[in-house]
């Protein structure tokens, strides 16, 4: 009876650390022998994601990651836990301009998890930092989304050729969520930094569409930007012929929700400080068609909407055709110039 007992025991010990998981080890250092153990770890995170299952967890240990297999990852729908060995601080995620940080287009659950990384220098059209799409809900913890670029000039205007007297090239920009892109998702933001993301249209540091429904805790949204929807705009052309000929190029900043941007979804946030963020329109956050907010406990100041080509709405937030609950929340020392 007593082997019995131990063997028992034994076996349940054994299918505890089954259901654990594995860990599987990344570092910056290329190694030959690399296998993910903690002896030779992966040099890139996109190995240690590929080689993961369900249940397991990639250890990012302390560096800066960037290249290939270090930009765009994706876990594949996978229920795994991707964190830091010691801090956002310490795991840096440098996207160099040529990509995302991670990506979550696999219907990924709860299950799946990002902890304590800092991801930056991503440059894309939407998400620049993270995207979410099909009805992906990863949690994002302790994570640093910083310096992240949605941006793009999709419409060039030209006036004359090179050598004119009159030549002018102006530029259209648009973009979507500087820092973090939520399309028919539902990830949850806990303990994270959301800052200096900007884009050329909507949610300099997030942007929600599509039936999307974000929850935010616990999060500082600082000093992003949703501005320069059109730079080098022709305000008045007559005809070159024409003695009182005259051309004008101006700047507008016509972006919608410096802080936050939610469309056609729901938007949860609590115990956040949204602040020092800027828009043409909404500076703190913009809230559009039917779409529904809850703010709970959170800092809404130092905020600012600044339009020069129309009256500037909601410094701190603006509300069009969608609904809001605001509880407990301070709101001060935001800006509607213009």
């Amino acid at each position: 009876q007593l082997f019995a007992r131990v063997l028992a025991v034994l076996l349940i010990g054994a299918l505890c650390l089954s259901a654990q998981g594995a860990t599987w080890y990344v570092d910056d250092v290329t190694d030959p022998l690399e296998d993910g153990s903690v002896s030779h770890p992966f040099d890139a995170i996109q190995e240690g994601l590929s080689a993961a299952t369900n249940g397991d967890t990639v250890l990012i240990l302390d560096g800066v990651y960037s290249g290939p297999g270090n930009r765009d990852l994706d876990p594949a729908g996978k229920s795994i836990t991707i964190e830091s060995e010691s801090g956002a601080s310490n795991a840096i995620i440098d996207c160099q301009s040529a990509g995302r940080g991670f990506i979550f287009r696999s219907g990924e659950t709860t299950n799946c998890r990002i902890s304590g990384l800092r991801i930056c220098n991503g440059n894309t059209l939407v998400g620049a930092g993270i995207a979410c799409f099909s009805n992906s809900c990863p949690v994002i913890e302790g994570c640093e989304i910083v310096s992240n670029r949605a941006w793009t000039y999709y419409y060039t205007i030209v006036i004359g050729s090179p050598g004119d007297p009159y030549y002018s090239v102006g530029n259209v920009a648009d973009g979507r969520g500087g820092g973090i892109y939520c399309e028919d998702s539902g990830p949850t933001l806990r303990g994270c930094v959301v800052e200096r993301n900007e884009t050329g249209g909507e949610g300099g540091g997030i942007c929600s569409v599509s039936n999307s429904s974000l929850s935010v805790e616990d999060c500082l949204i600082i000093g992003n930007r949703a501005a320069l929807s059109c730079t080098n705009i022709i305000e008045t052309v007559n005809t070159p012929a024409d003695p009182y000929y005259r051309l004008t190029w101006t700047t507008k900043a016509g972006g919608q929700g410096g802080g936050i941007y939610s469309h056609a979804g729901s938007l949860t946030a609590s115990n956040c400080e949204i602040t020092a963020n800027s828009a043409g329109f909404g500076g703190g956050g913009y809230i559009l068609s039917n779409s529904t907010l809850r703010l709970e406990d959170c800092q809404i100041r130092g905020n600012s909407a600044l339009d020069n080509s129309a009256p500037a709405v909601g410094g701190g937030l603006a509300v069009i055709k969608g609904s809001a609950q605001i509880i407990g929340c301070s709101v001060n020392s935001n800006d509607a110039g213009g």
